[in-house]
């Protein structure tokens, strides 16, 4: 397995982490109404996105290198 290919695993497992811990602070959030689980709920797919975009940037980067 290529380093490329390890660096991708993590960045996807860390994405579906941070969104499963924003998840469960909204849903948590709904029934107890603490306004603090909200914003790390938020902050948690904020977190998501930018992993979702450095992702994209390293694979392009890599593709422009032409790193296998």
């Amino acid at each position: 397995m290529s380093l490329r290919t390890i660096h991708l695993i993590f960045i996807l497992a860390a994405i579906v982490l941070v969104d499963m811990f924003g998840a469960w602070a909204v849903y948590t959030n709904a029934h107890s109404h603490e306004r603090g689980l909200l914003a790390v709920g938020i902050l948690s797919f904020v977190a998501g996105f930018a992993l979702a975009g450095y992702a994209i940037w390293f694979v392009r980067k890599l593709d422009r290198k032409h790193i296998e």
